[in-house]
């Protein structure tokens, strides 16, 4: 373990506080001159070749290679020049290289890294992916996790589903991860909701001393247990008491992670977050709709990276994060330097690294969670740094925000210590990365440099969908079946997928929706058919992948689409195919002045004849106010309807959708306010805690249980409503404050 003196006389050296020291718009010099840009130039079968270039002039270079699961490098060649040709490499082989320069200034030793390979295998099976569940969302995201489950089996995850209270300890979900664990060994974890989050260590890595304690870290429920103490710890934090760690207080000892990560975990938690103006679960049911879609290529982006960083004049050169591995991945002609916001809001680039000053809730330069909402930027992988908010377990936390509505669908605080992403690029998932990067210099073993401050160190951490990669493909549509009794076959059909040159389909089976799914064949590029017998007359679950070679910057390998998939009843009493239920992603309603725009999005519709979206006043009597033709596609389908005649108070939502033989199911209920939202609160600030509500309504009705006032880490204060004065009083010291009532909610700041 790293001792606190130690991380306290590197922070020394390096403490001119980081807002003081962000420069905004200068060219970021000291991260070009730390990284080395490694261009593929031209490659083969059996040979590749190498260009690359530095900020300034590089006296030699060191190429050195390894397999993907190797743990030592091999040189394989020192040079003065700057290009070179590997003519040892085999096909079905993922390489990953090291380009150790050397320069005649400092910094006198620069690194870069580059993953290639040429026709590698397709990876038709990933490992076990267990998703843990917010027990508050079960119910109300089943459509939504049920959409995941089949992404995640359908690119080769075997899922588990298990779900834990809120209210649980950290230690308790520990137990229930370590007993699937040893059932099943773990390839990663998927946490969402706001599970329980453990905190452990002493030390402040973003250099505010009184950011000085423990952090949270979802590394303790992937590593063993018994590494874990909470008996040496005693520091408390008057400044932050969230970061207090005392003996025996549930927060753990360790400030560096005790042993490698057996699986990488990402966290998907939109929980306190007020100014988002949103509820907890549609932000989970956006950012679950976003993810499918680009799981099924609906959202195509900008194969680019973009780079903002706001600290250019600090030695660390945090930038580096963003040159090495976008240039790695995409080539250095594709790495833009600009403001990232502005840049996401008009153009939909993959990946993005952005720096500056921060606090729980803002970068310097970059952006602030009051403004998420209002902006419209878009992007796939990002790296945020700044201080205070790699904390990200706060009320109002920009890390855990950036991912609003999926307008990102994941990030981390990269700069201390420096991440990895390089293995994306032979089809390997986000969670390698972070894995990599976690155990990079753990156990004596650095495989890539250079590490940055706080390798090691529990707070890293990733935010976000961890199966994500970086290509996908339209997944195969029209993919039905039946069973014929006379000759006892099951008839699978599909349309070919014209976008790509199509290699094989590979046809799936199971006894159930969620698998396991085993290979039932693979069939050449020209069929679109396959017939056989089955064994069993029980029903059974079909799902076919199109396999295609996918020619990228880092080489080429055999990619595949997202599964369809569809079932089938086997049994003597039927002879027709029983699909999967149409798969509800999401049905939500947003009020734009006198308008409710009401969205909904299928993953897939079998026999869909149409949906009728009815209405009501009170949730008992319904009538129908629209309707619209189902798709019938086994791939992503968004709907979106109108409503015109909206009234005042509530007005219930509903989907009916109805199939071809008149059989119907219903979506969940919608509900919208048609309140005045226009009302401010004053005083405010105020002295005695008091303010009074003034609106375009006459007089409020108030009910106190539809009133909330939470402090900036999203604890409930308590206060008193008076009605006939149509206030209320917030019992509570000097601070800011978060008051949320009729939909809307209202900053109150208490002075002395």
């Amino acid at each position: 373990m790293k001792s606190l003196k130690k991380i306290q006389r590197i922070m020394l050296i390096v403490l001119v506080t980081l807002i003081s020291l962000a420069v905004l718009g200068q060219t970021d010099i000291i991260s070009k001159k730390k990284t080395v840009f490694i261009d593929i130039t031209t490659f083969t079968d059996t040979s590749v070749s190498f260009s690359w270039s530095n900020y300034e002039t590089i006296n030699s270079t060191s190429i050195y290679r390894k397999e993907l699961s190797g743990s030592t490098w091999t040189l394989l060649y020192t040079t003065t020049n700057t290009s070179y040709t590997d003519n040892t490499i085999a096909t079905n082989k993922e390489y990953e290289y090291q380009f150790k320069a050397t320069r005649l200034t400092a910094p006198t030793e620069v690194y870069g890294y580059v993953a290639f390979g040429t026709k590698v295998d397709k990876k038709s099976t990933r490992g076990n992916m267990l998703i843990v569940l917010d027990t508050r969302f079960s119910s109300s995201l089943s459509n939504e996790i049920r959409s995941l489950q089949l992404d995640l089996i359908g690119d080769g995850w075997n899922t588990i589903l298990i779900s834990c209270d809120t209210s649980e300890t950290p230690n308790f979900l520990k137990s229930k991860i370590d007993s699937v664990n040893s059932d099943s060994p773990l390839n990663g974890v998927i946490l969402i909701g706001h599970l329980p989050v453990p905190y452990s260590g002493d030390n402040y890595i973003d250099g505010h001393y009184d950011h000085r304690g423990a952090w949270p870290t979802d590394l303790y429920y992937v590593t063993n247990e018994r590494l874990w103490t909470d008996n040496k710890v005693m520091y408390s934090n008057s400044d932050r008491p969230i970061n207090s760690n005392l003996t025996r207080d549930g927060k753990f000892d360790n400030s560096s992670v005790p042993e490698k990560i057996f699986a990488p975990i990402s966290r998907i938690d939109f929980a306190n977050l007020p100014l988002l103006n949103k509820t907890e679960v549609d932000l989970l049911k956006n950012y679950l709709s976003e993810l499918s879609k680009y799981k099924h290529a609906q959202n195509i982006p900008i194969h680019k990276g973009v780079i903002e960083n706001n600290f250019s004049a600090i030695s660390e050169g945090f930038g580096y994060n963003g040159y090495m591995n976008f240039s790695s991945l995409m080539q250095s002609s594709n790495v833009v330097e600009a403001d990232v916001i502005n840049s996401l809001s008009t153009n939909f680039y993959q990946w993005s690294y952005a720096a500056g000053g921060g606090t729980d809730t803002s970068a310097s330069g970059v952006l602030s969670i009051s403004q998420i909402p209002n902006l419209n930027y878009k992007g796939v992988f990002s790296m945020l740094f700044g201080s205070y908010f790699g904390d990200w377990n706060t009320n109002n936390n920009l890390l855990r925000a950036y991912l609003a509505d999926g307008k990102m669908l994941s990030t981390c605080w990269a700069g201390r210590p420096t991440w990895f992403f390089h293995n994306m690029g032979t089809n390997n998932y986000l969670g390698l990365s972070a894995l990599r990067t976690i155990n990079n210099g753990l156990s004596g073993s650095t495989l890539y440099e250079p590490v940055g401050l706080g390798s090691n160190l529990v707070h890293i951490s990733l935010m976000g969908d961890m199966s994500l990669r970086n290509k996908y493909a339209t997944p195969v549509n029209n993919f039905t079946g039946s069973y014929n009794k006379d000759d006892n076959k099951v008839y699978l059909e599909w349309n070919s997928l014209a976008s790509h040159a199509v290699t094989s389909y590979d046809l799936y089976i199971a006894s159930d929706t969620f698998g396991p799914y085993n290979l039932l064949v693979s069939v050449g590029a020209s069929n679109t058919s396959y017939n056989y017998t089955p064994t069993t007359s029980d029903t059974l679950y079909y799902q076919i992948k199109a396999i295609y070679l996918d020619t990228t910057p880092n080489g080429s390998y055999y990619n595949n689409t997202i599964g369809s998939f569809i079932a089938i009843d086997a049994s003597d009493s039927t002879t027709t195919s029983v699909a999967l239920p149409v798969e509800l992603m999401h049905f939500t309603g947003k009020q734009m002045q006198n308008i409710v725009e009401l969205n909904w999005t299928t993953a897939q519709e079998i026999n869909v004849n149409n949906f009728e979206i009815e209405k009501s006043l009170d949730a008992i009597n319904w009538e129908q106010i629209g309707k619209q033709a189902g798709r019938n596609l086994t791939s992503v389908s968004n709907y979106t309807f109108n409503d015109y005649s909206l009234n005042f108070g509530n007005n219930y939502y509903r989907l009916k959708i109805v199939d071809f033989d008149n059989s119907f199911e219903y979506s969940e209920v919608v509900v919208i306010n048609n309140q005045a939202m226009d009302y401010i609160v004053y005083p405010n600030p105020t002295k005695d805690g008091q303010v009074f509500f003034k609106s375009s309504i006459k007089k409020f009705d108030f009910n106190k249980n539809e009133i909330s006032v939470t402090d900036v880490f999203g604890k409930q204060v308590d206060f008193e409503v008076n009605e006939s004065l149509q206030s209320i009083k917030i019992h509570a010291r000097p601070g800011v404050y978060q008051l949320f009532y009729l939909g809307k909610y209202q900053q109150v700041i208490i002075v002395n």
